[in-house]
C-alpha cells in the first residue's frame, strides 16, 4: 500500500510539473519584436489603410482608403494596378479558393476583386447591417480564415463580426471584453498555421494577439514612436516579419518588423 501511495504521489507531481512547464513553454512560445525597419514607397498610396500578404510570399498586397490597388514587392517597389476613385476601401485579404480579393469598404460593406477581371472589377458582397451609416467609424480591417469564413472588425467600439463568405453572421465579438485596452479595429490578419489573430490598433499604436477563436488575449505589443497612424497589418511569416503600413497624408512609409520566433 505504502508503494502504491509513493508511485501516486510521484506521478502526480510529474503530471503538475508536466503543466507548468507547458504553460511556461506555451508563454515563451510567443513572438516578441527585435528590431523595426522602414522605408519610404516610391509610388505613393494615400492612406495604407490595408496589407495583405500574397499567396506566393513575394509580394503585399496593399489597398489605400481612396481606393488605390497595387502590388509592393518585400523590397518597398510599388507597382498600382487599380483605382477605385470614390470608393473608401480599407481591409484586404484574399479569397485561396479563386484568387480574389476581399476588402472592406467603409463604412459597412464586404467586396470581392476578381482575379478574373486582372484585379479591375468590383463586386459587393454583402453589408454589416450593424455597421451602417457610421462612416468613418465603420469597418477597417478584415481576414479571411479556415477558407471561407471572415472576421471583420471596425473602428467604433472595437468591434469584430465572424461571417461567412456568403454573407451569413456567425457570431459578434466585443474586443474590449477579451483585452480591455484596445480602443479600436485598424486592421486584421489571421495566421493560419499558428491559430492567431493579429489586431492593430492605430489610436494606441499597439498590435494585439488573440487566439484564433477570439476568447483569449496572448500578448500585445507597443509599436515605435516613429510610426504615425499604423493602419495596416500583414504576417510574413517564412521571413520573419510582421509589415505595417501608415494610413497618414504626409508620409508614405512601409515599416517592416523583424520578429523572434514569429
Amino acid at each position: 500500500m505504502k508503494l502504491y501511495l509513493l508511485l501516486l504521489i510521484s506521478f502526480l507531481i510529474q503530471c503538475s510539473l508536466g503543466r507548468y512547464l507547458e504553460t511556461r513553454d506555451n508563454k515563451n512560445d510567443l513572438p516578441s519584436i527585435s528590431k523595426t525597419f522602414y522605408k519610404d514607397l516610391d509610388i505613393k498610396i494615400p492612406e495604407l489603410s490595408g496589407l495583405k500578404l500574397s499567396a506566393s510570399n513575394d509580394f503585399l498586397w496593399g489597398i489605400g482608403d481612396e481606393g488605390q490597388l497595387a502590388q509592393i514587392t518585400l523590397k518597398y517597389k510599388v507597382t498600382l494596378l487599380t483605382d477605385f476613385q470614390g470608393i473608401d476601401t480599407e481591409g484586404i485579404t484574399i479569397d485561396s479558393k479563386t484568387g480574389d480579393l476581399i476588402v472592406c469598404v467603409e463604412p459597412n460593406t464586404i467586396s470581392r476583386i476578381t482575379k478574373s477581371s486582372n484585379y479591375k472589377n468590383i463586386v459587393n458582397l454583402f453589408t454589416v447591417k450593424e455597421a451602417a451609416g457610421w462612416k468613418e467609424d465603420g469597418l477597417e480591417g478584415i481576414t479571411l480564415f479556415n477558407e471561407t469564413q471572415i472576421y471583420v472588425g471596425s473602428q467604433r467600439d472595437a468591434l469584430l463580426w465572424h461571417y461567412d463568405i456568403k454573407g451569413n453572421l456567425k457570431k459578434r465579438i466585443e474586443l474590449k471584453k477579451v483585452a480591455s485596452q484596445i480602443t479600436e479595429v485598424a486592421d486584421l490578419c489571421y495566421d493560419e498555421e499558428k491559430n492567431r489573430l493579429w489586431v492593430i490598433d492605430s489610436a494606441i499604436k499597439t498590435i494585439f494577439l488573440f487566439n484564433g477563436e477570439v476568447t483569449k488575449l496572448l500578448k500585445t505589443y507597443k509599436l515605435s514612436s516613429s510610426i504615425n497612424n499604423p493602419e495596416s497589418i500583414a504576417i510574413d511569416r517564412k521571413n520573419g516579419n510582421i509589415w505595417v503600413g501608415e494610413d497618414d497624408d504626409e508620409t508614405y512609409r512601409l515599416f517592416r518588423i523583424e520578429m523572434k520566433n514569429l
